[in-house]
């Protein structure tokens, strides 16, 4: 009895304890060990890169379609399993530190070229992206020139690429909305529609 108890006991120390889970384990579509990581980007345009953002970045305005002005925020994200993702993009008041916008949607994500295990947004459509409506500007601070905070998280959708539970990425850092690189007749009203206390008229006078 002692020798099969001790054999018994042998057998379970050389077991790896391993599985599509176990760290450096290659499963389909990569360990679930491995942790998102989430780099912020601002979309500018279709079929163009995005701008990869840092802490303290400036963040751009665009004329959105339906009018105004928004942020488009997307992520470069490593070790991201899934053909989808949940994004949500907040952005929080420099003053008072309130949320003041925010966007959740899911989003087709591409891998990158040459950047194995890293995806992004599918950049053939704005859609694909999370859209902060920030302008025109009702509150009480500016939009433009002010170091708002940004969080961004991204969550793998399950669908049936990888095995595992889902795994979720997040990243949070202070940028600046400007309105540089529009035209000048944009740049006018982006100026006076990111303004604080925005009322309607307040922008149509020539």
């Amino acid at each position: 009895m002692r020798f099969w108890l001790l054999l018994s006991l042998a057998a379970l120390g050389c077991s790896d304890g391993g599985g599509d889970d176990a760290p450096g384990a290659a499963g389909a579509g990569g360990s679930a060990a491995l942790a998102l990581g989430v780099h912020p980007a601002n979309f500018i345009q279709e079929n163009e890169p995005m701008r990869t953002l840092s802490d303290g970045d400036p963040i751009e305005l665009v004329a959105a379609l339906q009018g105004g002005f928004v942020i488009y925020v997307g992520a470069q994200v490593e070790n991201f399993r899934s053909t989808q993702a949940e994004i949500v993009a907040q952005l929080y008041d420099p003053t008072t530190s309130a949320l003041r916008r925010e966007d959740t949607r899911t989003i087709v994500m591409k891998p990158i070229d040459g950047q194995p295990g890293w995806k992004q947004p599918d950049l053939r459509s704005r859609s694909q992206v999370a859209h902060l409506v920030v302008c025109p500007n009702e509150e009480p601070t500016d939009v433009f020139g002010q170091p708002f905070r940004l969080e961004l998280r991204m969550t793998e959708v399950a669908d049936g690429s990888f095995k595992g539970a889902p795994r979720t990425g997040s990243a949070s850092l202070t940028v600046t909305p400007g309105c540089a690189d529009l035209d000048a007749s944009l740049k006018k009203r982006c100026s006076c529609e990111c303004e604080s206390n925005y009322t309607i008229g307040k922008c149509s006078a020539p």
